[in-house]
């Protein structure tokens, strides 16, 4: 066991070492639904699919010409196939669909992705599986036709320290050569480490690169604006607390690179199992209750509320702005709502002897 775990950790720093070449959305509920922060999730579930939709409203309280609210909408399905025992490997399918309002002139991302992901058992009791998994699709990157509320660089007023509108911007090949909209290419990759330690505690790791193939996104015909490639390292743990077995700690951690930019998550929360299912038959559905506290370095802090009862998960979180913009934002950040389904256990049914349970 020991050196499986090793293996692990020099395939993760062997992946982090790689190079990373725009910032872009961001979720403060990172862990669900779990495909939008790495595609290694993908099937790793602890019944046969998984259905998820996200809302996510942010910076509703800026005004100003051409701006609107930051919205993310998105849908994810996947599903663990060939599923045979405890310790049997196994196959998972996925799909990310998400579209992305950027708050400016009408600038928006739609994007729609497949992933596959193999699971490989690391024990024959299935305490332990190593994922690896490849994501590939295609975005479009769309632009609104009113350009009259932006301004450049070249109507800076150095003089008056403001933006003098009647100067010509010297944009011709944007204005008038542009793209409006156009589409490309996208190709991400993952792996997750799941781990049951003893009875009591059970974790995940995982890093995930996103954009590998660093697509080209200018909005000029002529212009070379290169997605920067994206790098996420997370983990997350569930702790039975001495006190009592129906109260859980989940602590988990996030970190995102991309370009120079960097996201640093650090999560805290506690799970009350409200009710257990009954073991051999589904007559107590179980449920339970989650509240956590969730650090966005120097950017935000967010309350976050989950409920679980049966097949469905319904989380709410609500961001608190801490960095320099709340001068503007009055403290308001991000509204986020997610809805996840999962369904019955009956082709997975193979695999109820599998001592692990996926987080």
């Amino acid at each position: 066991m020991l050196m499986k775990r090793i293996i692990f950790l020099l395939l993760l720093s062997f992946i982090a070492s790689q190079a990373i070449l725009a910032q872009e959305f961001h979720m403060t509920q990172y862990n669900s639904p779990s495909l939008v922060i790495n595609p290694a999730f993908t099937g790793v579930m602890n019944r046969d699919l998984r259905v998820a939709a996200l809302y996510r409203s942010q910076y509703g309280s800026v005004k100003g010409p051409g701006v609107s609210p930051y919205t993310n909408y998105l849908f994810s399905a996947d599903a663990a196939i060939f599923p045979k025992g405890s310790g049997s490997d196994f196959w998972g399918v996925g799909l990310l669909a998400y579209r992305h309002g950027q708050g400016f002139f009408d600038l928006n991302t739609t994007a729609a992705a497949l992933s596959a992901s193999y699971s490989k058992a690391l024990d024959a009791a299935g305490y332990s599986f190593l994922t690896f998994s490849f994501m590939g699709g295609y975005s479009q990157l769309a632009r609104g036709a009113d350009l009259s509320n932006l301004t450049w660089d070249n109507q800076w007023d150095f003089q008056k320290a403001t933006f003098n509108g009647s100067v010509s911007p010297n944009e011709d090949n944007f204005l008038a050569n542009g793209r409006k909209n156009f589409n490309y290419a996208d190709m991400s990759a993952g792996a997750l480490y799941n781990s049951l330690i003893n009875k009591n505690i059970q974790m995940n790791a995982g890093i995930a690169l996103w954009h590998i193939n660093a697509p080209n996104i200018s909005l000029s015909k002529t212009g070379d604006a290169k997605l920067n490639r994206k790098l996420v390292v997370h983990s997350q743990w569930d702790i039975t607390t001495a006190y009592d077995a129906k109260i859980r700690l989940v602590p988990s951690f996030c970190y995102v690179r991309q370009g120079s930019q960097q996201i640093i998550n650090i999560g805290i929360g506690s799970r009350f199992m409200l009710k257990q299912q009954s073991m051999y038959t589904e007559y107590k559905k179980e449920s339970s209750l989650y509240f956590g506290l969730n650090y966005r370095h120097k950017d935000a802090i967010s309350p976050i509320v989950r409920f679980d009862y049966n097949s469905f998960s319904f989380g709410m979180s609500y961001d608190i702005n801490i960095s320099k913009l709340r001068l503007v934002s009055n403290g308001n950040g991000a509204m986020e709502f997610y809805l996840i389904f999962n369904s019955k256990q009956e082709f997975g049914a193979k695999a109820k002897t599998r001592k692990i349970h996926f987080l």
